[in-house]
């Protein structure tokens, strides 16, 4: 039933595209990356490659535990409470709003979901290898946390991808 949902929905998006698109989180399970290759198939394009970030669970625990997010729907800005705070630590820097803490942004369910990551998604991984999609892999951790740098550390990473032209987006 999940893959069915999931792919309906991802096959309706798709099918109003005629460009290439960035699909972050999808796929997550294997049987999302069969579908994914199918449907692929269907319009004649690939899988150029996977970006995996990896970080350490605590650090992702105290990243999300500190996260706060702009709750406008045309805003969006994402914050931490440590790393990149909101004004006054409750506002959105972008437009003002207060920020709010997502109610499933907790250790517990975070955990859950870190768990859920090694089950579905090692799998999906091996079978994006086993179909000869590059992997490239950048760290989820900085030390000096900025968009520029983490704009730096994906490019970095995706220049060890066979085949694939990086340069910097235009602003």
């Amino acid at each position: 039933y999940q893959r069915r949902v999931h792919g309906d929905l991802f096959a309706a998006f798709y099918a109003k595209t005629n460009y290439s698109a960035v699909l972050d989180g999808f796929p997550r399970t294997a049987d999302q990356a069969d579908f994914l290759f199918d449907l692929l198939k269907q319009k004649g394009q690939s899988l150029d490659f996977v970006l995996l970030v990896e970080n350490s669970d605590e650090r992702i625990v105290q990243r999300t535990v500190g996260r706060r997010i702009c709750p406008k729907s045309e805003c969006g800005k994402v914050f931490h409470l440590v790393d990149k705070p909101p004004k006054d630590g409750k506002f959105c820097m972008a437009c003002g709003t207060e920020v709010v803490h997502r109610v499933d942004d907790t250790e517990p369910k975070i955990r859950s979901r870190l768990e859920e990551f090694q089950v579905k998604c090692e799998p999906m991984l091996q079978t994006l290898a086993k179909r000869g999609v590059p992997k490239a892999v950048v760290t989820g951790h900085l030390d000096v946390f900025t968009d520029e740098l983490v704009e730096q550390s994906v490019l970095e990473a995706l220049k060890q991808v066979p085949g694939l032209s990086v340069g910097r987006a235009a602003p």
